[in-house]
């Protein structure tokens, strides 16, 4: 995942806003106290943007991989104290009220040792990932035509509901999980691809020209499937 340009992100990535609100629902209700959060792939700060219209006077934390998104962050919130880290080798020196994670637990490499490890963090750890069968439509327009592979990782390989769920049967974890569905409506898939870039995800060059993209008109619908998890210890 490469990120160019924030400000594309922030204004494109609308399912990803959505569910931000969507997962911070999941959180504490307000009358709970809640005075240091960790947000974890922040992104353009969607989640701790939501979170501060509730807890106005807590200490957030965001980190993300992306320079860019560092960048974006450190200007639109310069109270809170921003990493550029990957959350899966870094080491967080403090415990949290609350670790939130938006649409980033799929790009991780473990998701069951980034759980393990943020429980070490927090009593309370809230994430959403993307799961099998997501962009499915887009996926089928090249059945036969590119391997799996070549897809952006981890696109072809998202996992499924019960392989979250077992991380938490596996450690005896109490965990709150439910799917919801979110959907993009586009012209044909030459824009769905467009939407892809513009939200940071890139396509090897000769499946983003491909001619499929050009010469099919048909409207198509980008189909997210997001699991939320919130585990208490």
């Amino acid at each position: 995942m490469n990120f160019m340009d924030a400000n594309l992100y922030e204004v494109h990535a609308t399912v990803q806003r959505q569910c931000a609100i969507d997962l911070v629902n999941m959180c504490a209700p307000s009358t709970q106290q809640i005075s240091s959060v960790l947000d974890i792939g922040c992104g353009t700060g969607f989640v701790s943007r939501a979170l501060m219209t509730r807890f106005r006077h807590a200490n957030y934390t965001l980190c993300d991989i992306s320079p860019e998104m560092i960048r974006f962050c450190r200007n639109v919130y310069p109270n809170a104290q921003v990493l550029l880290c990957n959350a899966e080798e870094y080491a967080f020196g403090q415990r949290y009220d609350l670790v939130i994670s938006n649409l980033a637990a799929h790009w991780f490499r473990d998701v069951e040792a980034f759980v393990l490890k943020m429980l070490k963090h927090s009593g309370c750890v809230v994430f959403s990932t993307l799961l099998r069968g997501s962009f499915e439509s887009f996926f089928k327009l090249f059945e036969g035509t590119f391997p799996m592979d070549m897809y952006a990782a981890p696109m072809a390989t998202y996992a499924t509901r019960d392989e979250i769920s077992q991380i938490f049967d596996r450690h005896s974890l109490k965990a709150t999980v439910f799917e919801r569905d979110y959907e993009q409506k586009f012209a044909n898939p030459y824009m769905a691809a467009l939407h892809f870039r513009n939200i940071g995800i890139q396509f090897p060059g000769n499946l983003r020209n491909a001619f499929v993209f050009k010469a099919n008109s048909t409207p198509i619908t980008l189909e997210y499937k997001a699991l939320f998890v919130r585990v208490d210890a």
